[in-house]
């Protein structure tokens, strides 16, 4: 699709954008990469907070699911006029979000309490409140539910004039990560508002295609220098205790990093690919990654870190893409896993958990 028309269909929400799809590509490149490191020395490939996979992995802290969210509210834009249909729409986020999040979380409860005899909390607990990776479905809906509602208050239904003004909530976001406990990640979706409402704002009135201040190649060197020198600052913040300041500008970094990555609408064919199958790598991939990277330290031990670093992350990726695969197949397991009713013909259904 190329000129006018794919345009057009950017502005109606209605086609897949290849830049877009590019970069929930590179989400998932760095969300995957993210667990086979780990957050910490006891987790992942345990790796000591000084190397630089750690130093890397916290760095990027602010880029990973941020981007994940400003992506979902370009696309969950086309949504927002229509909130009349208040609850069809909220149904249909239900189905698409929550039921993969209690089936697949709780298969992941049971791998790692049966199997890998690791701690984990109460089973009843993980439905309600953040586990593991599966907070961001919980936050997803939230935020999506929160909007429709606040559209279907307002005399035009159109949350997006008010969108870029609520941006700044972000900055409160330190406040909000205080209150225990967080019943279903409801302050997390205060964490992600700011990125979605972000990219809902810029898709709602065609700025997608008009940074023009950004469309440069001067623009872009600036903001990217701009980009990491708030990142190390944050870091170094976080590091000398200061996390309210490092939160803060970690979270200006986090929309700057947005604002880059869309004014460069880079088109990568594999990436726009993996873009395409994101919502099972998302569910899946700390299963073939943690379990690769684990097989791979008793078969070959003593290898250098990047080898287990490439076998997780490709396993991560591969792994879920083939999983997703066969699941959609069967309307039993697409329902339970993907969240998805039915697959029409020629529609992916496999995309991250922005509901069509």
């Amino acid at each position: 699709m190329t000129g006018p028309n794919r345009v057009g269909a950017e502005r109606r929400g209605t086609s897949r954008v290849e830049y877009l799809e590019t970069l929930r590509g590179f989400a998932c490149l760095l969300l995957v990469a993210f667990h086979v490191v780990g957050d910490s020395p006891i987790r992942g490939l345990r790796l000591p907070a000084d190397h630089w996979l750690s130093i890397v992995n916290h760095a990027l802290h602010d880029v990973r699911m941020p981007l994940f969210a400003f992506i979902s509210g370009t696309v969950f834009a086309s949504f927002v006029p229509n909130a009349g249909a208040w609850r069809g729409k909220v149904l249909a986020k239900a189905r698409r979000l929550l039921v993969p999040m209690a089936s697949v979380s709780a298969l992941s409860w049971c791998i790692q309490s049966l199997v890998l005899h690791n701690a984990t909390p109460p089973l009843w607990q993980i439905f309600f409140f953040s586990y593991e990776q599966f907070w961001y479905l919980q936050a997803t809906f939230v935020l999506m539910v929160a909007i429709l509602t606040v559209s279907l208050l307002l005399p035009s239904r159109d949350i997006a004039p008010y969108a870029l003004a609520l941006v700044p909530i972000g900055y409160f976001y330190p406040l909000v990560s205080a209150w225990q406990p967080d019943v279903f990640s409801a302050g997390k979706a205060v964490y992600l508002a700011p990125y979605f409402l972000l990219g809902l704002f810029m898709r709602r009135r065609d700025l997608l295609q008009g940074m023009r201040g950004l469309d440069t190649l001067p623009g872009r060197v600036l903001l990217a220098i701009g980009v990491l020198g708030l990142m190390l600052v944050g870091i170094n913040a976080d590091t000398a205790g200061h996390s309210l300041l490092g939160s803060m500008l970690g979270y200006t970094a986090g929309l700057a990093i947005c604002l880059l990555a869309v004014s460069i609408r880079a088109r990568v064919s594999w990436l726009a690919w993996i873009g395409g199958k994101s919502y099972p790598i998302f569910l899946f991939h700390v299963l073939f990654a943690a379990g690769t990277r684990i097989a791979l330290q008793k078969i070959a031990p003593g290898m250098p870190v990047l080898f287990y670093f490439a076998g997780g992350l490709g396993a991560g990726l591969i792994g879920p893409i083939i999983m997703g695969e066969v699941l959609i197949r069967n309307r039993i397991t697409a329902l339970l896993s993907l969240g998805i009713r039915s697959r029409a013909a020629g529609k992916p259904g496999l995309e991250m958990a922005t509901p069509r």
